[in-house]
């Protein structure tokens, strides 16, 4: 274990090289920082000793019982202290990489102790805790290089080609616990086709602090028996699906929306878009795609989606819509999410998607 006990710039090294500390047990001594107002990232920041909230170099943290040792409270504007608690946590570095307005590392406490106390108080430990950070750390894929090792690992540890108990997937309740157990993350609802061949639950979020993302986790019925499948996409950086099913196509779908959870930051190229995906033969296939942002500094596209009986076929169609600015190159934006200044062209645009039975995806010309 590396002893990075007590030293500023042990704070500097992980923040300025958290890939160097990726995966590895740190100790480290400061106090515990609330972030009451914080709309973005982890709530708790341990701060290095000796310096004032506002002027130390501060790391994320995540972790349970983290309160119980709180120093100081942060509204956005005004620090209050609770309690001057100098403490030592012990814990293991994530760098997960950019994530929308905050820092791209945190680490992981696993234990936790005030200077005055002789034996550290291991963080609170829910049944199948171990498991459930095998499972957090390797398969809800922090790592957006190894989603497809991911999504093999869940499918094949929990679900593709193993049925569940009998009646695990009948009942809500049953297929909750079922989840919480093994996946250990939040089921946020549950959906029912109306033929009781197919469930989707919709669990998350997938990074708590970080992302509202919610991912499916979808089962169907054979020979009596429950199998279920996930995404590889189901991750920090992948898409967050509306659990609402969008009856679109007769004799089609369900289909469900997703939005990508875009890589923001201060200064950095932002691009994220729409997908919308249906149920077809026990799997779940993308069926159309489109920007939903993208902010390059010379380039800015914002859209939206809804969807309409367009022809009166029934059906009903995508109209995809929104504005499109495009700066001169001479009025580049030296930060990619500042607005146009200068010349510039604007336009709004809106185009209808139609469903192409044929190739079983929505086009942009009537089939």
């Amino acid at each position: 274990m590396l002893n990075q006990k007590e030293t500023s710039s042990s704070f500097r090294e992980i923040q300025q090289h958290p890939q160097a500390y990726d995966g590895k047990e740190i100790e480290l001594t400061g106090r515990i920082v609330r972030n009451d107002g914080a709309f973005f990232g982890l709530p708790y920041e341990l701060a290095e000793s000796g310096k004032a909230p506002d002027r130390a170099l501060r790391i994320p943290l995540a972790g349970d019982n983290l309160d119980a040792y709180v120093s100081f409270s942060f509204d956005g504007k005004v620090y209050t202290e609770i309690a001057n608690k100098e403490v030592t946590i012990t814990g293991v570095v994530r760098n997960i990489g950019q994530v929308t307005d905050a820092p791209p590392f945190h680490i992981q406490v696993d234990r936790i102790k005030g200077l005055s106390e002789t034996e550290a108080m291991p963080i609170k430990e829910s049944p199948g805790h171990k498991q459930n950070m095998l499972i957090k750390e390797h398969v809800l894929c922090w790592d957006p290089e190894n989603t497809e090792e991911c999504q093999k690992f869940v499918n094949d540890t929990f679900f593709e080609n193993q049925p569940l108990l009998s009646g695990v997937a009948d009942k809500d309740a049953a297929l909750r616990a079922y989840l919480d157990e093994k996946l250990g993350v939040h089921v946020q609802s549950i959906w029912r086709a109306a033929a009781s061949d197919l469930v989707v639950a919709f669990v998350g979020p997938v990074a708590p602090g970080y992302t509202k993302t919610l991912c499916p986790v979808w089962f169907n019925r054979r020979e009596g028996e429950w199998y279920g499948k996930t995404l590889a996409e189901c991750s920090v950086y992948g898409p967050g699906f509306d659990p609402a099913p969008l009856q679109l196509v007769a004799g089609q779908g369900p289909f469900f929306l997703a939005e990508d959870n875009p890589i923001v930051g201060t200064c950095v190229p932002v691009s994220a878009s729409y997908r919308l995906y249906r149920f077809a033969d026990g799997n779940l296939e993308e069926v159309w795609n489109a920007t939903l942002v993208k902010a390059t500094g010379t380039e800015h596209l914002l859209a939206k989606v809804r969807f309409e009986d367009r022809d009166g076929n029934g059906n009903r169609e995508i109209v995809y819509e929104g504005e499109h600015e495009i700066c001169a190159p001479e009025e580049e934006s030296t930060c990619y999410i500042t607005e146009c200044k200068g010349k510039h062209t604007k336009e709004t645009f809106e185009q209808i998607y139609y469903w192409d039975s044929l190739q079983g995806k929505f086009v942009n010309e009537i089939p």
